[in-house]
């Protein structure tokens, strides 16, 4: 019989039996301006894990350790939510990023591109938002055209329309 099912269930549950986290520390406890930041910084790291179900992410983020070998998160402003927006986290597969190619090692690395399946209507938004005098240069490229992207769900391919393939650039 398979038993990596339940070797790597072993090795998520003893990590998260530790309740992994991080927390802000006043830099001089002494020093009352630094211990209302520390107390401001958690109040809003806080927040963020109420408002993005933290406790469920974590348990993804975990297995993407164990099983995947990596994990990675994006942390960023939802401005759909509200007037000022939400900051979100998502999850991001290690298959989808791509890496400076001279580099030999994670700590090396100066940039990454993560790329990712946005809607049409999704990234006109999105462009009206930051920048609305370019979204009538926004268009489909032929109404035959489509992608053919594998869904990590059903664990096959599909073919995709009315979406585009958008990298975001991250630097160091």
């Amino acid at each position: 019989k398979n038993h990596i099912h339940r070797i790597t269930n072993l090795f998520i549950n003893s990590i998260l039996e530790g309740n992994p986290s991080v927390t802000t520390v006043p830099y001089n406890e002494n020093e009352l301006g630094d211990v209302k930041s520390s107390e401001m910084n958690n109040a809003v790291l806080e927040w963020v894990k109420q408002t993005n179900n933290w406790e469920r992410k974590q348990e993804k983020f975990v297995h993407d350790f164990i099983v995947v070998g990596e994990c990675w998160g994006k942390i960023r402003w939802d401005y759909s939510k509200g007037l000022v927006g939400e900051f979100v986290i998502d999850r991001v597969f290690a298959f989808d990023l791509k890496r400076d190619p001279t580099a030999r090692d994670i700590h090396e690395c100066e940039w990454w591109i993560h790329e990712t399946m946005v809607g049409m209507e999704e990234l006109k938004e999105a462009v009206k938002a930051l920048a609305p005098e370019k979204v009538e240069k926004i268009s489909a490229s032929t109404p035959k055209e489509h992608y053919k992207i594998f869904d990590a769900n059903t664990g096959n391919y599909k073919d995709v329309k009315e979406q585009v393939s958008v990298k975001e650039l991250f630097y160091k």
